[in-house]
């Protein structure tokens, strides 16, 4: 999240809250583990 923050210029915060939107809509699902793992798009 820290690296994503900072290639779009907003806050770890609003990171978490775009990704937990996306994850209730059914967008994107986590794969791996906690700190190896990396989120995967499943709908365009």
């Amino acid at each position: 999240m820290s690296q994503i923050a900072e290639n779009i210029g907003i806050s770890k915060r609003k990171v978490l809250d775009n990704i937990n939107k996306l994850k209730a809509k059914g967008v994107i699902i986590r794969q791996g583990k906690a700190k190896g793992g990396y989120w995967k798009i499943i709908q365009n």
